[in-house]
């Protein structure tokens, strides 16, 4: 790990968008932080939040937790913009494995050292099913790992985004895609269009059938669990209207 000393610990860096977070920040911080096997680093970029968000970061940087905010810009409006910019600019380690994290979720302790286990084992991304916690208490597992066929993941997901674990090559990859596709700017999920751009170079993409997190169902939420008819008849509504700036196949398959 980072200057750590001791046995080899794999180095993960997490980007985090926030907005407005403070209900539900902290405890996914602390999650975050809890995380056993691995050496964690929070690399935020803030999307102009003003409920404190951005100056509890700050404080709880300054005590030493290993958080690092990118520069304050003008707001984007959209967790997608946001996460986005973290994949163009957050300073990712060159060795490590990079996960991305919603503000309102709870990660188990053991999600990244068992994802990282998988990458350890040949898998350049990893995802995984989630408990899906709603507001009047009721837990639900939300199954991904499903097997998985050629063109699924035009209409399907392999979990959340804040599931997803990547390689070094397999983050630079979505990077260099970000940089260099326009279309990508398009996209309204950040999870689909890493999957999609993933999926169209041959990535090998493990979906642990575990659940990692507590995903929490929320009003606040971008999207919500995808696991009924009902959702992902959603989904393909927003595939389909996105066809005139889907993402260039055989762009992403030469990369």
């Amino acid at each position: 790990g980072r200057g750590s000393g001791g046995d080899l610990v794999t180095d993960v860096d997490v980007l985090l968008a926030t907005y407005n977070g403070m209900p539900y920040l902290p405890e996914q911080i602390e999650s975050i932080l809890a995380q056993t096997g691995v050496d964690v680093r929070i690399l935020v970029s803030d999307d102009g939040s003003t409920d404190g968000t951005l100056e509890w970061l700050r404080e709880r940087a300054a005590a030493g937790a290993p958080i690092e905010l990118l520069p304050v810009v003008e707001p984007s409006g959209s967790s997608a913009a946001n996460f986005r910019r973290l994949i163009r600019d957050a300073e990712v380690g060159p060795d490590a494995l990079v996960a991305f994290a919603d503000q309102d979720d709870v990660w188990h302790p053991d999600k990244l050292a068992r994802h990282a286990a998988l990458v350890a084992g040949g898998a350049e991304a990893v995802s995984s099913s989630v408990t899906a916690v709603h507001e009047d208490g009721r837990r639900s597992l939300v199954r991904k790992d499903w097997p998985m066929r050629r063109w699924d993941f035009l209409t399907e997901g392999p979990g959340p985004g804040c599931s997803f674990l990547l390689s070094p090559a397999a983050f630079a990859l979505v990077r260099r895609a970000v940089a260099e596709i326009p279309e990508t700017a398009e996209t309204d999920f950040h999870d689909s269009m890493i999957y999609a751009i993933g999926r169209a170079a041959g990535l090998r993409w493990t979906i642990d059938g575990v659940p990692s997190l507590d995903y929490r169902q929320h009003g606040g939420n971008v999207m919500g669990a995808n696991d009924g008819a009902g959702a992902a008849v959603a989904r393909l509504r927003m595939v389909v209207s996105r066809s005139a700036t889907a993402m260039p196949m055989t762009a992403c398959s030469t990369a």
